[in-house]
């Protein structure tokens, strides 16, 4: 996982520890009427969108909490605002591999959407891929790079 630079010195120390949540920003929610939770204006939640709108078998009802996770700062934020406040978590790709039930789904769904997310670095040997980056395109750009043994994954649909 990356995260933002000024925790560099931080995060393996706090991961030897076990404590990686702890130094990370404690969002809370505000209770609603009827015990709804209210999410800080910064997280942009859709609380209306439909889940077949995001498949490619153009099925499933409507999350409760729906977020495009357009930076890492707000990915980090949204997961950790889930985690403190027991929400549900949903991460959703290219929505080629999922079935999403037509009775909708209770928790927060988030989409990867920023490039940042689709990133692609290759080291020698050494592939760092981001979590919505297409394998078609995985498989393609790690072949013109001269390297090989993901072939195999050809035709598989899915980030």
């Amino acid at each position: 996982m990356h995260w933002p630079k000024s925790l560099n010195n931080e995060v393996p120390r706090a991961l030897a520890r076990g404590l990686f949540n702890e130094i990370l920003e404690r969002p809370k929610f505000v209770q609603g009427i009827n015990g709804a939770i209210v999410w800080p204006r910064k997280y942009k939640i859709n609380q209306s969108a439909k889940l077949s709108d995001y498949t490619t078998f153009k099925i499933g009802g409507y999350a409760k909490y729906f977020l495009e996770a357009s930076n890492l700062k707000q990915l980090q934020d949204a997961l950790n605002f889930a985690k403190n406040n027991d929400i549900r978590l949903y991460i959703l790709g290219g929505g080629s591999n999922i079935l999403a039930s037509d009775s909708g789904i209770n928790g927060l769904v988030i989409k990867l959407t920023s490039s940042s997310f689709k990133r692609l670095r290759i080291k020698g040997r050494f592939i760092d891929a981001g979590s919505a980056m297409k394998l078609s395109q995985l498989i393609l750009r790690t072949k013109d790079q001269g390297l090989s043994g993901l072939e195999f994954l050809s035709g598989i649909p899915g980030t």
